[in-house]
């Protein structure tokens, strides 16, 4: 039988809950699958779908292929770092960061109208300006990263 699982970008978020709790290696395993999406395309896909018996990249389908510059794997990369130190994660988001420049357009940034073909769409929703700039903000911040890691030393 050809059991199929149906994801969507939102569900990046479940990355960071995953830290929160303290799923670490669940939680590294999860973005490592979402990053190798996030490189085969640029981006997430709003929603694609995946054989059950893999989460390899390679055979997942989009079922929609729109991105809005959504926050919540950059949101989950930042808490990976926090909860780590891992520079892995900053580079990661330095390589997010990269794709999200493709979007940018005279007057700021616009909305992926397709992963594939990055053709861009004449919108933006709000969240970009408010959480998703917010978390690179946040993980390349140098100051808090190292405020934030000596406050804890000190807990």
């Amino acid at each position: 039988r050809n059991v199929q699982r149906h994801a969507d970008a939102l569900g990046a978020f479940w990355i960071g809950m995953q830290v929160l709790v303290g799923e670490l290696d669940e939680a590294e395993r999860l973005h490592a699958n979402v990053l190798a999406l996030w490189r085969r395309f640029g981006y997430v896909p709003e929603g694609f779908t995946a054989p059950r018996a893999t989460a390899d990249a390679s055979h997942m389908s989009i079922r929609f292929a729109n991105y809005p510059l959504r926050p919540e794997f950059v949101e989950s990369t930042y808490l990976l770092y926090m909860a780590t130190r891992d520079e892995h994660y900053v580079r990661v988001g330095r390589e997010l960061l990269r794709s999200i420049q493709r979007a940018r357009v005279r007057c700021g940034y616009a909305a992926i109208a397709d992963v594939r073909t990055h053709r861009l769409e004449d919108r933006l929703d709000s969240f970009f300006l408010s959480e998703t700039l917010k978390y690179f903000y946040l993980l390349f911040d140098a100051a808090h990263r190292h405020a934030t890691a000596a406050a804890a030393a000190a807990a």
